[in-house]
């Protein structure tokens, strides 16, 4: 397994334990089978099987163990991978990838007045000596990354210190017959006894955490398991370095490794998510404590996502919110590790065509618990300019499509009728035209019904995704001038060879130098009806919001309250695209008491804008008295400020010079 791999799937959170006379010897542990996520005392098993054994567990304390207390430990092959082929005399087979040995692990906290460590252990082996084909291995080392930094012990079929035959049992309390029967399994000289390793810690290390880890390996087979015996791991001044539980979806920044587009960066509540125009430059950022120490960014076409989706989550908390089926995940210096972390500053990065990009980074971290620290997650799209269709003359039919940007993104829950987000279902009909000139001088129309998948963002025909164009209209030769066309009221972008095409096209833009568009719809409930006045009334009493409205217009899905805000009551805008108009448009907070018919009114709950309107009269105070706005699907009516769903949240109020009032620009 490439060490990027290894980097990402292995990782814990600091926790630091302090240490006993004996830093770890098995006794808090829970007899039994280590799991991934540990069996107390910190100590955990990635493969194979671990098995924290009482005294008295396999016919009373013998064969040497425990040596510290009432409980040790035997690590066994069985279950693992196997088939690794290991060099006769070693090194082990570096990395050796997660689940492919038996394994026992512990992270630990070397001090920096470290001098040794020191654990005792047995190992028994069935194969054969010198066994070039079937040369299983015990390795003891201690490791950062997945990657051994220390080898501690190393033993394997080729090792003279083995003889045949053994006698110190497995779990089970037997000895195997072994593949060189009658000879017999071999095992460590010293038969029936625990061995013991002491090693000085070079400087390097000191101040580091490291993982402990015994790994035995089967050479070339799984047939026949090799077992190793461990118990009382110490090293004066280390301290244990365990996990705690959590449920994160998203990784922040943090100091060893931060990210950041235009000041924005990816926090434990959500990604960071940029948008900017062709040609517009965007300030990419990249800081690091660790300077000096390897440093990767990896990159992918689609979005971030979040650690109950397709993201990978530590033990601990560390979170990849990257996708790593997508096709399109890539490494900025090729997963090579050999570039050091520099600040660099601020980096000026504009395209002069749409994309999309989401990156996380990652910093070699000797001081973390995973070997390494990564950065929150940052989305940069890049795309204003659309055409709603494409004149080309292609040199062949046989064109690729797929999904470039989807503009709006399905809740994942069905909207309240006061809600201002869209309720589309995942699959929505599109119309995808090609209008070309024959061979015989005529002209031609094809026409096909496809559907947007807005669940995995790709273009459908009966069901099949469309790959090209070929998958819907067949192989024909259109010749030059002709002409593609795609129609749906979703804002959604696609891509032809190249030829990016949209449809429904955002109609209105912010204000600023170059204008960032704002996604609107024809209709916030395309596959539903109009609330009727009926229902309206209904749903207004069982809030028990009846007697403190007038309505002032009938329910529609064609807008929503900030449709009825920025486009006089146009087209329907989700929440999410009126953030950037406040940036954009020149808004300015009011204070309290200074608040002016006219001045809009925006409602956010827990931060999250949740609705808005405008201001119909004020006191002679200059407080806002009475708001005008239209709530989801339901009607537009006038109302008290505080009289709201109570969803909404609480308001603010803004002003700004703009000569259009609060309706946005057209393109």
């Amino acid at each position: 397994m490439c060490l990027w791999k290894v980097a990402l799937l292995l990782m814990v959170a600091l926790v630091a334990t302090p240490c006993s006379a004996q830093l770890a010897s098995f006794e808090s542990s829970v007899a039994g089978s280590l799991s991934p996520s540990g069996g107390g005392e910190g100590w955990f098993s990635s493969g194979g099987t671990a098995t924290v054994v009482p005294s008295g567990g396999i016919g009373g304390p013998s064969f040497g163990a425990p040596t510290h207390g009432n409980q040790w430990c035997i690590v066994h092959s069985a279950g693992s991978l196997g088939s690794l082929a290991s060099a006769g005399g070693g090194p082990a087979p570096y990395p050796l990838g997660g689940g492919a040995t038996g394994n026992l692990s512990l992270t630990i906290l070397l001090p920096t007045t470290a001098t040794t460590l020191s654990f005792d252990w047995n190992w028994v082996t069935p194969e054969c000596a010198n066994d070039p084909q079937w040369n299983d291995f015990l390795t003891v080392d201690l490791t950062q990354g997945g990657v051994s930094v220390l080898n501690l012990l190393y033993r394997d079929t080729y090792s003279s210190s083995l003889a045949p035959p053994a006698v110190t049992p497995d779990e089970s309390g037997s000895v195997p017959v072994g593949y060189c029967n009658p000879i017999g399994p071999l095992e460590e000289t010293g038969f029936g006894t625990m061995k013991a390793v002491s090693m000085s810690i070079p400087a390097s290390l000191l101040g580091q955490v490291v993982t402990f880890e015994v790994n035995v390996g089967d050479g070339g087979d799984a047939a026949y398991n090799n077992y190793a015996w461990i118990d009382t791991l110490d090293c004066p001044g280390a301290t244990i370095v365990s996990c705690s539980s959590g449920n994160p979806e998203w990784q922040g920044n943090q100091a060893g490794s931060t990210f950041m587009i235009d000041g924005q960066h990816g926090t434990p509540t959500s990604p960071a998510q940029v948008s900017v125009c062709e040609g517009e430059t965007a300030t990419i950022e990249f800081q690091s404590s660790n300077v000096g120490l390897p440093w990767e960014l990896f990159l992918t076409q689609g979005p971030a996502v979040s650690a109950s989706t397709t993201g990978l989550v530590t033990p601990c908390g560390q979170v990849v919110n990257l996708d790593f089926t997508d096709p399109t995940l890539s490494m900025l210096y090729g997963g090579t590790w050999s570039v050091p972390f520099q600040n660099l500053g601020p980096i000026l990065f504009s395209s002069p065509v749409p994309l999309n990009l989401t990156g996380q980074m990652v910093v070699i971290s000797p001081t973390h618990p995973d070997g390494f620290e990564l950065s929150g997650a940052s989305m940069l799209s890049v795309g204003c300019e659309i055409a709603e269709t494409f004149t080309g003359t292609p040199d062949e039919y046989s064109l690729a499509v797929h999904t470039v940007d989807l503009q709006w993104t399905p809740d994942p829950t069905t909207p309240d009728l006061e809600d201002n987000v869209a309720d589309i279902d995942p699959f929505h009909d599109a119309t995808l035209t090609l209008d070309y000139a024959d061979p015989f001088g005529g002209s031609q129309q094809l026409t096909a019904q496809v559907q947007i998948d807005t669940v995995n963002k790709e273009i459908t025909y009966f069901g099949f995704p469309v790959t090209t164009l070929e998958d819907v209209f067949g192989v024909i030769a259109p010749g030059p001038g002709a002409q593609f066309t795609f129609a749906s009221t979703i804002p959604i972008q696609i891509q032809i060879a190249g030829m990016v095409l949209a449809a429904a096209p955002p109609k209105y833009i912010t204000d600023r130098a170059v204008p960032r568009k704002v996604v609107s719809l024809s209709d916030g409930r395309p596959t539903k009806p109009d609330v009727t006045q009926v229902q309206a009334n209904a749903w207004l009493m069982m809030k028990m919001l009846s007697a403190g409205t007038t309505q002032t217009g009938a329910p529609a899905d064609s807008y929503d309250c900030h449709g009825y805000t920025f486009t006089g009551g146009v087209k329907w805008i989700n929440d999410n695209q009126v953030q950037k108009i406040l940036d954009d448009n020149g808004y300015m907070a009011r204070a309290a008491g200074m608040v002016m018919v006219g001045d809009l009114v925006v409602y956010r709950n827990g931060g999250a804008i949740k609705h808005s309107g405008v201001v119909r009269t004020v006191s002679a105070m200059g407080n806002a008295t009475v708001i005008e706005s239209k709530w989801g699907a339901l009607g537009r009516y006038r109302h008290a400020p505080a009289y709201v769903p109570v969803g909404y949240g609480t308001p603010t109020f803004y002003h700004s010079a703009r000569a259009n009032g609060h309706i946005l620009q057209t393109q």
